[in-house]
């Protein structure tokens, strides 16, 4: 159910651990990448890690389906400001601080540069490139996916946020006509996304847009998850969405496209079952959903994101300094045990952000705005 008897939105614990798992594929993507560990070998193998940066496209999705379904009613019935500027505030206060924590960090770097104080082994001058002092602006005000540039700056993957950002910007006017859906409507709807998901893709880089059109990726993939909601509501007894067997045949499907290296396209639709098979699941997958671990990494998993560029560009320069020679020119072996390092300390620096920087400045945000919303919402 997604209201109590008291009123209050209760929480879907399984996406959080959903998001935790989209998470850590987008850091194995990263981190595996011929760019970073060329010589791992996983890339020939199979195409499930070099497809990685689609699980974006889950948090979107994600971030729309768990936005409706606490907001939406509080929204839909507003009869005052109130509720519009405590759901701002709320969002602001989700992914700002850290966002704004990680830019400085950054800042910090290229000024160590500047002034010859950096310890780092660092090829490229001081504000310069994908750091350049232009660019730095444009990812203040979150603005960074829509072309300012012509490549990701700074903190690469917090392009998203950009994207994410502005698709909460439009979710008040989104979810207008959410009461009036209905089911031929809502799969237009999904077609009308499919379209454009299928033109964006068309390019040499298929999905994969960023910089330049990551704000209307992120807004097709928040848009499925308002009407993923919508069907998740209508449907809450669906046997394929409760039982086992409906969440693994969609997860075989999509390891299976995933491995293939299949087209894009043909993999952004199963996004939407994916989500509404963890949270309707009634079986087992809930429950090893529930697993502490799952849940721990779920709750970190907004940092493990932001937080990888700049663990692998701190260990990668420190592993340059130590070794002489930089990480892509790692053999096999110690590729590996870069790669578990890589991924070690990014846990571990996300669950201390997580705690010190996360929720201290979530909550006051929040507290200085007078925010009434539900704190469960985790959508990062």
């Amino acid at each position: 159910m997604a209201i109590s008897a008291e009123g209050q939105v209760q929480d879907i614990p399984s996406l959080t651990s959903l998001r935790g798992l989209a998470a850590l594929f987008v850091l194995l993507y990263h981190f595996c990448s011929p760019a970073m560990l060329p010589n791992l070998g996983v890339n020939e193998l199979t195409g499930f890690f070099g497809k990685g940066y689609l699980w974006v496209d889950v948090f979107f999705v994600l971030s729309g389906f768990i936005i409706t379904h606490v907001y939406r009613g509080r929204l839909m019935q507003a009869r005052s400001w109130r509720p519009y500027k405590d759901f701002f505030v709320a969002r602001f206060a989700r992914i700002y601080p850290l966002h704004a924590f990680l830019l400085l960090a950054f800042l910090a770097i290229e000024c160590a540069k500047w002034a010859g104080q950096s310890s780092l082994a660092v090829a490229t001058p001081a504000f310069a490139g994908p750091r350049s002092a232009e660019s730095f602006f444009s990812n203040l005000f979150l603005l960074h996916a829509f072309g300012l540039q012509d490549m990701l700056t700074w903190n690469g993957p917090s392009w998203s946020i950009s994207a994410e950002w502005w698709a909460y910007m439009l979710f008040p006017l989104l979810i207008r006509g959410y009461s009036r859906l209905t089911l031929p409507s809502c799969l237009a709807g999904f077609g009308a996304l499919m379209l454009a998901a299928a033109w964006l893709a068309s390019g040499a880089h298929q999905y994969d847009v960023t910089y330049d059109l990551g704000f209307l990726r992120g807004l097709i993939g928040f848009s499925a998850g308002i009407l993923s909601y919508w069907l998740y509501e209508r449907f809450p007894a669906a046997r394929p969405l409760t039982a086992d067997w409906g969440f693994l045949a969609v997860a075989a499907a999509l390891a299976a496209l995933f491995h293939a290296g299949a087209r894009d396209i043909f993999i952004l639709p199963l996004f939407v079952p994916l989500i509404l098979a963890t949270a309707r699941n009634q079986g087992r997958v809930s429950r090893l959903f529930d697993m502490w671990a799952l849940r721990r990494l779920g709750e970190i998993s907004y940092s493990v994101y932001l937080l990888q560029a700049l663990t692998s560009f701190l260990l990668g320069s420190s592993l340059k300094r130590l070794l002489g020679h930089p990480l892509p020119e790692l053999g096999l072996g110690a590729s590996w045990i870069a790669l578990a390092c890589l991924v070690a300390a990014t846990l571990v620096l996300a669950t201390a952000t997580w705690k010190i920087v996360e929720l201290p400045s979530r909550r006051f945000v929040r507290g200085l705005f007078h925010d009434r919303a539900p704190l469960l919402v985790e959508t990062r």
